[in-house]
């Protein structure tokens, strides 16, 4: 492989790697289920797409019950991440079709604040990116031995 090529690619796999990490790491901060939560279970009782207000962004809406003692909660929070919407009605409908109204699924609740509660970690959502971040960072580093 020529010397000029090597370098692009190289480049490439190191500003790929970059933005991921960086990515993955945004996408963790404020959003991880504390380890103090414990799961429970919850019905999603409404399964929907909502536009937001600031223009064409789309968000899933998807509210669902569940119990603590003697108390029935109801919670809209799919994360703990900030909701940030997307441009594209199919993702945000992709995502509340994950949760069917009806469904019966595991939820994270804070049992000290049983009022606070999420569907999904973030920890198990952004593990992908993760890996993809390793696999472009071991390839960054083969890839210039291999050429050679």
């Amino acid at each position: 492989m020529p010397l000029p090529l090597l370098v692009v690619v190289t480049g490439l796999l190191w500003t790929l790697a970059t933005i991921v990490v960086i990515y993955a790491a945004r996408s963790r901060r404020g959003g991880n289920i504390p380890e103090t939560w414990h799961k429970q279970l919850a019905t999603i009782v409404v399964s929907e797409v909502r536009e937001q207000e600031r223009g064409p962004r789309y968000v899933p809406r998807v509210e669902y019950t569940y119990t603590v003692g003697d108390v029935e909660y109801r919670s809209n929070v799919i994360d703990r991440a900030p909701r940030r919407g997307t441009a594209f009605h199919g993702l945000a409908a992709k995502r509340a079709a994950q949760f069917p109204r009806g469904k019966i699924v595991d939820v994270w609740v804070d049992l000290a604040h049983p009022d606070q509660s999420a569907l999904v970690g973030v920890r198990q959502a952004t593990r992908a990116l993760w890996i993809v971040a390793a696999i472009m960072i071991v390839l960054a580093i083969v890839v210039p031995y291999i050429a050679h």
